[in-house]
Formats: structure tokens, C-alpha cells, sequence
């Protein structure tokens, strides 16, 4: 009875869509990064091929877990392999354990539709979900989010500040200066815009129609809440006071940056707005920026200082990064340091963070990304060290072995079952989540009762013990599954 109690509870609702949802997050991370980061000549072999891969996890250390534990998923992990491949508008991974395929997922794209077809042997026959761009299946079924694509946004991005320009020439004053932007340079003049709270009305609502159509076509590859908050904050965007900008140039008039100050409104809220943005692909990236409410203490700060160099005849990505959030008495805050050096053939660093919340759920985390990669013709291969720590105390350190490659779709897998979400109640979008996220149970249980018996018990106890510690214990509940109309039930009772 014990055992069973101990399996129930590891084998929990919860626990089994956070184990699928880590399966179909890695589906979006891996392809997504894939179609992101693709360096060099991989990016090109992208867009016309496809590339492909094969990843595989070791845990180190988890000081949480038991030694009897740890050697356990050691030994699991030693097996698992998870090989995917990414390509425009579609993407796969299967993990395998061995020889042995214990679950498979192809996501498509085209248009406005969006599909994802999950399998897992002896627990889930091949099922094609069927959503939309804006409500893919994998957020349906798992929460996971789209990924963001922001190649549409850097392009646009040049444009947005040649229109936001074009209408402040007639408030153009030029000025001698001797700025300097951190990691990007000095600026040896300025062109100074003052604007009255009516003028700044005025240019915003002449710009406004060319800002719309770009923000489109820039966001298309962002999710729908992002594209929406920016659409909200563009709309509701008035000018409460005086606006002052600045553009700063180099010594051969060229743009180093910008500064903008003004009080702003926006989605019904006014702000103290102060931002400084410097570039140059020679030297780096400098952004400070300040949004503090006019009334109350909350307030959005951010500041970024990336250096470009050479090290040893190798690129060099230097410099530090914070971003922190004050809402309503708490405060979050995330910074740390970036050095990341990449030559022809390798790419190596260490990219650190301090994650700190203050408030009702106070956390103090810090994590450490240390990449090492080869590029030989067009594979990359390597791997990724992630350490997660309290203080002095280790709580994670797991590293992931990647391998990166031109590589073509797999074959595609016949669905013998169709969800079609776009225009499910909750009870039916409920059902599907729970359908896909108990579809590795078969194949869990299997490994459990493959250790040894007292094995089996202490990792039970150590996996219950983490969850509650995660706070898995108040993630809500899949849905129960619709009852059957009928319960048959035998009945050895004959008498009336």
C-alpha cells in the first residue's frame, strides 16, 4: 500500500504534464533555437534545408536527491537521446531510450493553421492537434508558449526610426556635445528636439498610421499577448508634458544614438519615460532605460552594456545586463554578465544570472550557461552547462551534449486519431491535455518497476519530496476525464 501511495503521488497529474510539457517545450526551444541561432553558414542551410540534431542530458550533481537516486537517473539519462529536426513551418523530436522510441511529436505551421501530432507507444496511438497560429496546440495542451521570432522586429526596427524621425525636422537644433556612450563610443555632436505637450500630440498622431503598419509586419513573429500589449500601448500612447529628444552622432555625423525624455500615458497608467540608446556593430550596444509611475512605487528599469572586440583574433561578446520590475510593493529583478568569445571553428563563455523576487514569494536564485562548441563545416557540436544555485548551496547542475547538422524532415507520421481545438469547450480542451499529458505513464511506470524494490521506494519519496518543494503541489489539476455514461460491475449477488 505504501508503494502504491508513493507511485500515485509521483505519478501525479501535475507531475505528468510538467514531464510532457518539458517533452514539448524542447520541441519549441531545440527547433526554435535551431531557426534562431543557427551561426554562420548553418543559418542559410536553414532556410533552404532544414537542419537537424541530437541531444542528450547528464545531471551531475542534485544535492536534493539521494545518492541512490541520483545514480538511478544517472543511469536512465545515460540511455535517453532526444533527436529533432527544424525547417520552415515545421519541426520534430523524438526521445528514444536506446534503441527504443518512447515518444515522437511533429509540429506544423502554414498560415493561419497550426498542428502538432504527439505519439508514445503503448500510451497515446499517433493524434493530430489541430489550433491556430495564436492558440498553437502546444500552449494548449501544455502551456508552453510560442517562441518568439524577433527577425521581423530587427529589420523593422531601422524603419520605425527613420518615420518616428521624418516628422520632428522642422524642431531640429543642432549642438556641439562630448557624450559617451559605455561600449559604443563618443558622440561629438547632437541634434536636439524640443517639443510643447501639443506639438508632441501633434507628431505622434502624424506618425501614428506609418508606426501601425510597421508594428504589423515587425510583430508578426511575436505570440498574440506580445503583439497585443504592443498594439494597446501604441493606440493608448498620449504625451502628458514637454517631449525632449536627442540623436547623437560621431565625429563623421553618423548615428551613435538616441535619448528621449517625457511623460507619457499609456493603457491608462502615466510614466516618467527616460531611455538612452547607443550602436555600432563595431563596438557594441549601450541601453538604459527608466519608466517609473508618476503616481505610486512601481517602476521598470533596465540597462545593458555589450561590448563587440576581438580576443586572440576571435569575436568577443562582452558586457552585463539588468532588468528589475516593481508592481505593487514587489520587486524582480534579474542581472548578471555576459562573455562569449566565438572564433571560425569554436564558441565558448559563460552567461550568469541573478534572479532575486522580493514580496509574497521571495526567491534568490542564481544560474550559470556555460556553451562550448565546435563548428566544423557545416556541424556543431557540443555542449551546454547549466548550475543552478542558492547562495553557496548547488541545487542543479545538468549539461546538455548537442549536435547540429544540415538534415531534412522525418518521415511524416499518419494520425490515426484528430482533436481539432480551434473550437473546443474547456471540458474538451481539458480532456485533450490530460490525454496528452498521461501518454509517457506506460512507459514511466515500466522504468520505475524495472529498479530494484527499495530503489523504487527512495526514489518515489525523493521525486514526491522535490515536487512539494517546487511548489507542484498547488499547480492545478488536469481535468478528470469525461465519466462514462455506463459502469458495468460484477455482481455475485442473484437475489432480488
Amino acid at each position: 500500500m505504501h508503494e502504491k501511495a508513493g507511485f500515485k503521488r509521483f505519478m501525479g497529474k501535475s507531475g505528468l504534464r510538467r514531464l510532457a510539457a518539458m517533452l514539448a517545450a524542447a520541441l519549441m526551444l531545440l527547433t526554435g533555437a535551431a531557426r534562431a541561432a543557427a551561426p554562420g553558414g548553418l543559418a542559410g542551410i536553414y532556410q533552404a534545408r532544414g537542419l537537424a540534431g541530437e541531444a542528450s542530458l547528464t545531471l551531475d550533481a542534485w544535492p536534493d536527491l539521494t545518492p541512490e537516486t541520483l545514480s538511478a537517473m544517472q543511469a536512465w539519462l545515460a540511455f535517453l537521446r532526444l533527436s529533432f529536426y527544424a525547417g520552415e513551418g515545421q519541426s520534430g523530436l523524438a526521445l528514444n531510450d536506446g534503441s527504443r522510441q518512447v515518444f515522437k511529436a511533429q509540429s506544423r505551421h502554414a498560415g493561419e493553421a497550426s498542428s502538432l501530432t504527439l505519439m508514445a507507444p503503448g500510451g497515446l496511438a499517433p493524434t493530430e492537434y489541430v489550433g491556430t497560429k495564436d492558440a498553437p496546440p502546444l500552449e494548449t495542451l501544455f502551456g508552453v508558449g510560442v517562441i518568439p521570432d524577433f527577425r521581423g522586429l530587427a529589420v523593422a526596427l531601422p524603419r520605425l526610426g527613420e518615420a518616428l524621425a521624418a516628422g520632428l525636422v522642422p524642431y531640429e537644433k543642432p549642438q556641439a556635445t562630448k557624450t559617451s556612450l559605455k561600449g559604443v563610443g563618443r558622440a561629438e555632436s547632437r541634434l536636439n528636439y524640443a517639443l510643447s505637450v501639443e506639438e508632441a500630440s501633434a507628431w505622434w498622431q502624424q506618425s501614428l498610421p506609418q508606426v501601425r503598419a510597421i508594428w504589423a509586419e515587425a510583430a508578426a513573429g511575436l505570440p498574440k499577448g506580445w503583439r497585443e500589449a504592443g498594439e494597446g500601448a501604441i493606440e493608448s500612447l498620449a504625451f502628458t508634458g514637454k517631449l525632449t529628444a536627442r540623436r547623437l552622432l560621431d565625429g563623421d555625423g553618423k548615428d551613435l544614438g538616441f535619448q528621449v525624455t517625457a511623460p507619457i500615458e499609456a493603457m491608462g497608467q502615466g510614466y516618467k519615460l527616460d531611455v538612452t540608446c547607443g550602436f555600432r556593430a563595431e563596438t557594441g550596444l549601450y541601453l538604459s532605460l527608466k519608466l517609473p509611475a508618476v503616481k505610486g512605487r512601481d517602476r521598470l528599469e533596465s540597462a545593458i552594456t555589450l561590448a563587440f572586440a576581438d580576443k586572440d583574433g576571435r569575436p568577443r561578446l562582452k558586457g552585463d545586463y539588468s532588468l528589475s520590475q516593481t508592481l505593487g510593493g514587489d520587486k524582480r529583478t534579474i542581472s548578471g554578465k555576459v562573455d562569449i568569445a566565438r572564433g571560425a571553428e569554436h564558441l565558448s563563455g559563460e552567461i550568469t544570472a541573478q534572479v532575486r523576487h522580493t514580496g509574497d514569494a521571495p526567491l534568490k536564485r542564481d544560474h550559470l550557461l556555460a556553451p562550448e562548441f565546435s563548428l566544423k563545416g557545416n556541424e556543431l557540436t557540443g555542449s551546454l552547462r547549466w548550475v543552478e544555485a542558492e547562495g553557496k548551496n548547488t541545487l542543479r547542475d545538468l549539461t546538455l551534449t548537442l549536435r547540429l547538422g544540415p538534415g531534412g524532415e522525418d518521415a511524416a507520421m499518419t494520425p490515426q486519431a484528430r482533436v481539432d481545438l480551434r473550437g473546443a469547450d474547456d471540458l474538451a480542451r481539458g480532456h485533450a491535455a490530460r490525454q496528452a499529458a498521461e501518454a509517457l505513464i506506460p512507459y514511466l511506470r515500466e522504468k520505475l518497476l524495472t529498479l530494484p524494490q527499495a530503489t523504487r521506494l527512495l526514489v518515489l519519496h525523493d521525486w514526491g519530496r522535490v515536487r512539494r518543494a517546487l511548489g507542484e503541489a498547488q499547480t492545478p489539476a488536469l481535468p478528470e476525464a469525461q465519466p462514462d455514461l455506463f459502469t458495468v460491475v460484477d455482481d455475485t449477488d442473484t437475489q432480488p
